[in-house]
């Protein structure tokens, strides 16, 4: 799957993303100019562009199976954004995220229901109804990368201290997301 989906997904949420200069590598070594990526169907490679997002109130959707599938190693950050929407996000399909490093849907919904989120699960779907106050917690990473970086993005919006533990994982992926997040102006207290 392209790293598309989630973006996709955001901005039917309501979240305020734009692309600048986005185009495949393919498109590139044809020297084709400025080129709308995700308009392009014959590309090879992930398109690739500079992302300027902005503040932004969200609202819960429907993610369908498909939708999962084209995001589906971002339903944890997804889902972090859901916790943060308003009204209920439905995320269906999700049995596949149950065999990934670690058992997705168990980490994320045991570590946002610590954190105060109103998540359920019916099935291979997830409910999350939003836009209620998250706190602070100590959580696990539960060995898996993505849920680590998942839940260091949730501490941004919460009231109180998150701290989650075993972040040495995150270095299987994308080793300098922790100083990167430190950096952004409304980094609070999650560690």
């Amino acid at each position: 799957p392209t790293r598309t989906g989630v973006i996709d997904i955001l901005k039917r949420m309501g979240a305020d993303i734009e692309i600048v200069f986005c185009m495949s590598l393919r498109a590139k070594r044809s020297n084709l100019k400025k080129r709308d990526c995700f308009a392009m169907t014959n590309y090879t490679y992930e398109p690739y562009g500079d992302i300027i997002a902005r503040p932004s109130k969200l609202k819960g959707v429907t993610i369908s199976s498909k939708e999962v599938i084209r995001a589906i190693d971002e339903i944890p950050v997804i889902m972090v954004s859901a916790c943060f929407a308003k009204g209920k996000t439905v995320i269906k399909g999700i049995k596949e995220l149950r065999v990934k490093e670690t058992d997705r849907v168990y980490s994320m919904v045991t570590n946002l229901r610590k954190l105060g989120a109103d998540i359920r699960i019916n099935g291979e779907t997830i409910i999350i109804n939003g836009a209620r106050p998250l706190h602070g917690a100590k959580i696990s990473s539960f060995g898996d990368h993505r849920t680590a970086m998942s839940m260091l993005v949730a501490g941004l919006g919460t009231k109180g201290k998150v701290i989650v533990t075993g972040l040495d994982c995150i270095n299987k992926s994308f080793p300098g997301f922790e100083r990167l997040l430190r950096r952004l102006p409304l980094a609070g207290p999650s560690q």
